[in-house]
C-alpha cells in the first residue's frame, strides 16, 4: 500500500527533521523527495530566477514555464522554496543561518565548488557538528574520475547497465527511465537515514559521498562477480534473463500460446493457473491500474499555476507513520520570505536582498 491523500496534519516518521536541498537533478531532488513524502521540512534552495529543472519538460498545457513544468512539480512536492544567491557573499552567510537548525543538507553540486564558497562539509560542520551532509555526483568526490562531467546515459554506460542492456546482436541500449539517477537518490536516502541513526547515538553528524557510477555497479545482480571468479564477461541477452530462459524448442510455441489472448486476459488466466506472468504496462495502464488505484498508489494533487493533477504517492506503505501528501511543489520563492523572517531579517534588509540580487 502507497501513500496516503493529501493531508496536512497526520504524524509522519521524519516531522521532526530540516532538510536544506541544494540540488536541481533527479539524484538530488529525488532523494529530498523521499524525506518529504515521509515529512520531513524540507527547504529546496534555489538560485535566484529558479531551479534549472523547471526548465525540463513535459509542461502542464504544452506551455513552457517556470511554474509548468511537470518534471518539476514530480520531483518537489512537500517542499518549501527559498531563492538564495550563493554566489554573493551575504546569500552565503544565510545559509550557514540555516545550516545551524538543520539535520541534513542534500547537494548535487561540482566537485569541490561549495568548498570554494566557503560552503563545503568542513565549513557546515564546524557550524553544526550533528550536520548530515550528503553529496550525490557522477563519480563521487575522489578518485581520477571526480571532476568529470556526467549524464544519466553517461552512469548507466559507465556503472555496466547499459552493457548488459538491448537485443543480443545491437549496441548497447539506455534504459527507458533514468535509473542511474535514482539509483543514486535511493542509495542517497538510505545512507542518510543509517548516517541519522548513528547521530543519535553518538551525537555527530558526517559526510556522505554518493557516486551514481557506484550506485550502478551495485544494481547489476553478479555480473562482477561472475567475471572476476570465472572470468565469463556477462551479455546483451535482449528480453530473456541470462540463466532462467525457456528453451529455444519450448519458446515459439508459448508465444504461439499467448499470442490468442489479449494481455490483460493472459496476464489473469496465467496467475488464475499459479503462473508467475505479467503484462507491460505503459502509463496509462498504470494510471487506471485498478490494484495501484484500491491501494492508494496515486495521490490528487493541487497547483496554483499547473491545476489539478495525479501524481505517484510515497510508494511504500508504513502502518504508523505513512506518507503524506501535503502540498504540490512550490512557486520559484513562495516561502523566502517566511523562512528568511525565521532566522531574524525584517522586511528591510529582505528589500535590500532583492534590489542586491541575494533572494
Amino acid at each position: 500500500m502507497a501513500g496516503d491523500a493529501v493531508s496536512p496534519t497526520a504524524i509522519s516518521l521524519f516531522s521532526d527533521l530540516l532538510v536544506l536541498d541544494l540540488t536541481s537533478t533527479i539524484r538530488g531532488m529525488h532523494c529530498t523527495k523521499m524525506f518529504g513524502d515521509y515529512g520531513a521540512e524540507v527547504i529546496l534552495v534555489e538560485p535566484v530566477g529558479g531551479s534549472r529543472a523547471r526548465h525540463i519538460g513535459p509542461f502542464a498545457n504544452g506551455k513552457p514555464d517556470l511554474e509548468t513544468s511537470l518534471h518539476f512539480a514530480h520531483y518537489n512536492r512537500n517542499k518549501q522554496s527559498i531563492t538564495l544567491n550563493l554566489h554573493k557573499t551575504r546569500g552565503q552567510e544565510i545559509l550557514r543561518d540555516l545550516v545551524h537548525s538543520a539535520d541534513v543538507l542534500v547537494e548535487d553540486w561540482p566537485v569541490g565548488a561549495l568548498d570554494a564558497l566557503g560552503l563545503g562539509y568542513m565549513d557546515l560542520h564546524a557550524i553544526n557538528p550533528r550536520l548530515v551532509m550528503c553529496s550525490i555526483t557522477g563519480f563521487g568526490q575522489t578518485g581520477p574520475y571526480a571532476g568529470y562531467k556526467t549524464s544519466n546515459i553517461v552512469e548507466d554506460a559507465m556503472g555496466g547497465l547499459m552493457g548488459i542492456t538491448g537485443p543480443i546482436d545491437k549496441p548497447p541500449t539506455m534504459t527507458g527511465a533514468r535509473q542511474a539517477e535514482h539509483a543514486a537518490a535511493m542509495h542517497a536516502a538510505f545512507a542518510i537515514g543509517a548516517a541519522l541513526l548513528y547521530r543519535d547515538v553518538h551525537n555527530a553528524g558526517q559526510h556522505i559521498d554518493v557516486s551514481a557510477q557506484e550506485c550502478v555497479a551495485n544494481m547489476l545482480e553478479n555480473a562482477i562477480e561472475q567475471y572476476t571468479y570465472t572470468g565469463v564477461i556477462r551479455k546483451r541477452a535482449g528480453s530473456r534473463h541470462p540463466t532462467a530462459w525457456p528453451s529455444d524448442e519450448l519458446e515459439p510455441r508459448l508465444i504461439a500460446g499467448y499470442m490468442k489472448y489479449g494481455k490483460s486476459e493472459l496476464f489473469h488466466k496465467g496467475q488464475e493457473l499459479g503462473c508467475p506472468i505479467g503484462m507491460t504496462s505503459d502509463a496509462r495502464d498504470l494510471a487506471d491500474d485498478p490494484h495501484l488505484n484500491e491501494v492508494g498508489f496515486f495521490a490528487q494533487f493541487e497547483h496554483p499555476v499547473i491545476g489539478t493533477y495525479k501524481d505517484i504517492a510515497a510508494p511504500v506503505y508504513l502502518n504508523e507513520t505513512p506518507g503524506v501528501m501535503r502540498s504540490s511543489a512550490p512557486l520559484v520563492g513562495q516561502h523566502t520570505a517566511e523562512i528568511l523572517h525565521s532566522v531574524g531579517l525584517g522586511e528591510a534588509e529582505l528589500s535590500f536582498l532583492r534590489a542586491d540580487g541575494v533572494i
